[in-house]
């Protein structure tokens, strides 16, 4: 694993962890009519889904995680490509010790103009690291060997 990688999944660990101890008490508006802070705890995995069921989440989870190291440790990355592979580890490392230590995530983020599930920065890093990386990847115009 390349340095770059390993200091951006540090980072957004870091910092997810540290945003999810601050006591939130009652839902707090930050920006009027768009986002606020709102506690909520996920047992499922993206959007609720396997709800109710810690232990399949995690090991799925876990899975994916050691997967996906497994692969960034064989792979010859760039710096775009590196960075964001470590939102994508950093956002999963930070969830999945949630879910270790409360047996579910943390939830922390919501939006106020549309019906969406709350959320917190470590699905935002993953999210963002993954369609960053999609895109390079559709439109990096590296042509494959046949």
């Amino acid at each position: 694993m390349n340095r770059l990688l390993a200091k951006t999944a540090l980072g957004v660990l870091v910092m997810d962890l540290a945003l999810k101890h601050l006591p939130l008490g009652a839902e707090r508006v930050l920006i009027p009519g768009v986002l606020a802070l709102s506690y909520a705890r996920n047992t499922g995995v993206a959007f609720g889904l396997l709800s109710g069921k810690p232990v399949l989440s995690f090991g799925l989870a876990a899975l994916l995680i050691a997967a996906g190291s497994w692969a960034l440790t064989r792979l010859p990355l760039s710096r775009f490509e590196s960075l964001c592979a470590g939102l994508i580890l950093g956002g999963a490392l930070g969830n999945l010790i949630d879910r270790v230590i409360y047996g579910a995530v943390h939830d922390y983020l919501r939006f106020l103009w549309i019906d969406f599930p709350v959320f917190n920065l470590a699905d935002i890093a993953v999210t963002t690291g993954a369609v960053l990386l999609m895109s390079r990847l559709l439109f990096s115009g590296r042509k494959e060997a046949a």
